[in-house]
This record gives C-alpha cells, structure tokens and sequence, in this order.
C-alpha cells in the first residue's frame, strides 16, 4: 500500500483487510493509519459490522444444517444413503458457495443473499437447530485480532493486552507480571521497540526485540484464547479431558463448558461463551474440597477486536525509576569458553576494578547496564581501594545466579542516607506508616527483637535487605532480625533517624502497602576498612552468552 494515499483511495485496502485477504505490510501501515484518522476507523467498523453479519447468518445458516451434515456423515458410512439425505446435502453445498461468493459481492448484497437462503430453507424443512460445538468457537477465534486477558488472583501473570497482525503474527503487546526474582514488572512489545518496567526495582529497561520476543510469545500462548483453545480441543481428542457444554437457560446468558482432566479429577475448568460471538468470555480455575468445589482463579477474556488505547502500551514511569537503554550498550560480559563459575568471577572482578579505577561507565556495563551517572552517585560516596579476596561461587537458586563472595576494601563517609521501601501487610495508610517508623525507631536503638516483633506481627520486609530466598518465604522472623543485625555489626553501620517518609503506594491484589523511607545510616568505624560484598551474577535476560550482575551489591 503507498503511504502517500489519502483517504478515498484506501476503501478498497480498508474492505480487503476486512475480507481478511491483505497482506500483512500492507495491513500494518493500514493500522497505523487508524491509530490516527477517526474517519476510516469508523469506516472499517461499519464494513466489519457488516462482515460479521454475514458470518453470523452463515453460523446460524450452518446450525440450522447441522442435524443434515450429520445425517450425511452417518449415511457415508451406511451404503442404504436415501434420496433426500443427498437432496439436502447438495443444498446445504449450494447454499454454502452462494454465501462464500459474498466477496466477489457487496457486503449489503452478500447479508441479503444469506438472510435469503436461510428463508427458503427453513420454508422447505424444519430444524430444531443444532447444539453447540466447539468448533464454533474454533472458527470465531480466528477472527480475533486483539484482546485483553485479566486474571485473578494473578500468578506470574496479571494482565495482557494482544493485538495481532491479519495473519495472526504478533503486532503489539503488553503484559503485566509477578515474579519472584524480579518482583512486579510490565513488557511491552510495540512500534519495534522492546521495553521492561521492574517496578519494585525501579528500573525500566529498553531491550533488543529479539531478546524480549521469545519470552512475551511464551507468555502469549499461555493466554492467547485461540490457543488455548485448540489445546482443548487436541485434549479432548486425545482422550485427556472430559468436556461437558450445557445450553443457556434462557436467551443471552453464556453457554458453560465443564472441562475435566482424566487425570486430576478434582481439578475443573468452567469456560462461560458468548451465544452470539461463541468467545470465551470467562474461565473459572476450580478445585474439590470435600463435597464441594472452590473457585481459586477466574481469568477473564475482555474487548475483542476493540482498538486497543495507545496510552496502553505507553508508560507512565514516576520520576524516581532508573531508564537503561540495552540496545546501543550491551551490558556484562561475553561467556564465551568460560565456565559459569568463571565468567561469574570474572564479571565480579571487573566491576569492582571499575569502581577502585572510579570508571563508572565500565562498572555500569557490568551492573545491568545501569548509566554512569547513576553509578556515580550511588557509589561515588565511596573510595574503594583495592580487591582482597574473592571466593567461590555458589549456585543461588531464588534468582537463578551465581553468587560470588568478595571482600573489598574502602573508605566511606560517616553518615549516609539510603532510600529504602518497606512493604506491610496492611491497606491502611496511618497504621502501615506507624509500624514502619516504630520499626526503624526499634533499629536506631538497636533493639533487634522488638523490630522482629513488629515484623513478625505486621508482615514488615525492607527488599533491600531481604534476600531472594526470604522474599519466597515471605514469612519474617526473629531469625531475620538477627541475621540484619549481624550484617550491621560486620558492615559497622547503624541506623542514625529515619530522614522522610514518603508517598504510600497501595498493591491491592497482594493486601499490601509500600513505604518509601529516607533512611540515615552513621559508620561505626572510622578511616579504611574491609567489607564483603556478594553480588549475584547471572545471564542477561535474553542473551544467554553474556552475563551480569543483577544485584547483592
């Protein structure tokens, strides 16, 4: 399609993608055109409109038939095939063709073909019509081109928003994640850009497409309503699942589809389908508990074929949250023959040979690809001196990184104030502010169990000293305290006063409350000093032949 159409001449591209049968570059500056003129996305609505009518005259053309194409498959197997059997299969073909013929036809022309069919059928035979079937659904999926996927309670997986091209390549998408390692974070894939939103680390990061697509199509398919879809259906084939459709009691509610594992009996999905569009609309995740079955996950499948807002697939990131941009500065190091045990030390080494040599852009590179400024000023306060030992990595499974032991040392200033975020077990703002500064008030007096107390009572984790193993636990302990205290003590820091406490932010599916909190901490020791660190170096996303520190400095 040439760019430099205006819009008249594009009615015939408009109803071609419509008819399904433009090409798909074609198909993708015609959307991007839509994206900004109002005029032909009213025109492609009016035209799709018109298109699913068709389709729906046909659908209803075919279940009228239904009872007829199965008479016929059952006289293919029985030689005694009657007369009228093949009378009403030659019509049925006939009639199929005729309404098939709708593109070579206006659309309106096409509408009153099918509605004209269906009459002077039903005028010749009575029907009472056919059940549902899945391959209903089957044939409606493949008219999806976009959708929004919504589960609750999330998993790893929160939120989706797809949008496909006409050939059912991926065009744009977005997913909203949870996962141990990295905590809450958005993937956007769009406009040939690929982007990642840790938000609990407050890093957004600008990654090669090719790196980030093999994980957002996974993702997809975990989701993609077609695609799961025709899973069922290779299941119920196979004989792994039982599947149980039941008809609405009265018009406009959904037909429910009951599907069972042959293998997990006491686990059952419940599919709710739209009569008219034959979507899936709704899927409850069930589970048995005595005589009864419990709800534990409803996914719903919103807006198909709705245009997606483009705000969607734009992020709004706060002020605080560090950008880094990995596709013109690819970070870590190149494994090549390396053992992972030695391109963890040599990674380690690096960066904190960058540090003593204070280049920061190099130490950077190392540390996720994070900018020299912000390098400089999260350890520019620090003088390091020199490596005094590094030691031997160990496999740390929580984040799936090696973590390597290094002992450095530096000399700091006196006092330091460290930006922290504590997370409470509350959705109460007042009483999620007061644990948290009762508990670093506890830490300044340096009385350790009481701050195990409250942060066993309240549900109180600071990420940023809590490692990836306790995060899974999530449960906090007296246990922890003495561990923090232990770090104090080896690290001669103390909590000096809490600075500031800042804005709350809810998370309503965990039933928390984020706590961002200036914290000052007072060095114990004056003059040098040696310090273990122990960063976790592991595999950049995407790229498994290079590797990079992720955190544990």
């Amino acid at each position: 399609m040439n760019a430099a159409k205006g819009c008249p001449q594009r009615l015939e591209d408009i109803m071609a993608l419509v008819m399904g049968e433009l090409d798909a570059l074609a198909a993708r500056e015609l959307q991007d055109h839509f994206e900004v003129c109002e005029k032909c996305r009213q025109t492609r609505d009016a035209l799709a409109e018109e298109e699913t009518q068709v389709r729906r005259g046909f659908l209803a053309l075919a279940e009228g038939l239904g009872p007829i194409e199965r008479a016929v498959l059952a006289a293919r197997q029985n030689p005694s095939t009657t007369a009228d059997v093949v009378y009403h299969r030659h019509f049925l073909e006939g009639v199929k063709d005729m309404i098939l013929a709708h593109k070579r036809l206006s659309v309106a022309a096409a509408v009153a073909a099918s509605a004209a069919g269906l009459i002077v059928y039903l005028s010749m035979f009575s029907s009472a019509g056919a059940a549902y079937a899945l391959e209903q659904t089957a044939q409606a999926n493949d008219r999806v081109l976009s959708y929004h996927v919504k589960v609750t309670p999330a998993n790893e997986l929160g939120e989706a928003w797809i949008q496909l091209n006409p050939d059912g390549t991926l065009r744009r998408a977005r997913l909203d994640l949870q996962s141990p390692d990295d905590g809450a974070k958005v993937l956007i894939l769009a406009g040939g850009k690929a982007e990642m939103w840790f938000k609990d680390k407050k890093t957004h990061i600008f990654v090669p497409e090719k790196d980030i697509l093999p994980q957002v199509l996974a993702m997809r398919a975990s989701c993609d309503p077609k695609l799961l879809f025709e899973k069922l259906q290779a299941a119920k084939q196979a004989g792994k699942v039982q599947v149980a459709s039941k008809a609405p009691a009265q018009a406009g509610k959904p037909i429910t589809l009951t599907v069972t594992p042959e293998d997990k009996p006491d686990y059952r999905s419940v599919c709710e389908v739209n009569p008219n569009t034959k979507l899936v609309e709704r899927m409850f995740i069930c589970r048995r508990q005595g005589d009864q079955w419990k709800q534990e996950q409803l996914w719903e499948f919103l807006d198909y074929n709705k245009d997606i807002d483009p705000k969607v697939f734009h992020l709004d990131l706060p002020k605080d949250v560090l950008t880094v941009d990995q596709t013109s500065r690819k970070p870590g190091l190149v494994k090549g023959g390396l053992s992972d045990a030695q391109i963890a030390i040599k990674v380690a080494r690096q960066f904190f040979e960058a540090l003593i040599a204070e280049d920061y852009e190099n130490a950077g590179r190392m540390y996720s690809g994070i900018p020299a400024e912000r390098m400089k000023e999260e350890f520019g306060r620090f003088k390091f001196l020199q490596i005094v030992e590094i030691g031997k990595p160990t496999p740390f499974a929580a984040n799936h990184s090696l973590q390597v032991p290094v002992k450095v040392e530096w000399e700091g200033p006196d006092k330091l104030v460290k930006p922290l975020t504590a997370s409470v077990r509350t959705t109460d703002a007042e009483v999620a502010r007061k644990t948290v500064r009762e508990f670093f008030e506890a830490l300044r007096s340096e009385d350790y169990d009481k701050a195990g107390r409250i942060s066993e009572a309240s549900g109180l984790l600071v990420p940023e000293w809590t490692s990836a193993d306790e995060k899974m636990n999530v449960k906090p302990s007296l246990e922890k305290m003495k561990n923090l205290k232990a770090e104090f003590e080896r690290g001669h820091v103390k909590v000096a006063r809490i600075a500031e406490i800042g804005r709350l932010l809810v998370r309503p599916q965990s039933g928390t409350m984020e706590v961002p909190v200036q914290v000052e901490l007072q060095f114990t020791s004056a003059g040098k000093q040696v310090r273990q660190f122990s960063p976790y170096v592991r595999p950049v996303q995407g790229q498994p032949d290079r590797w990079e520190i992720c955190g544990g400095i």
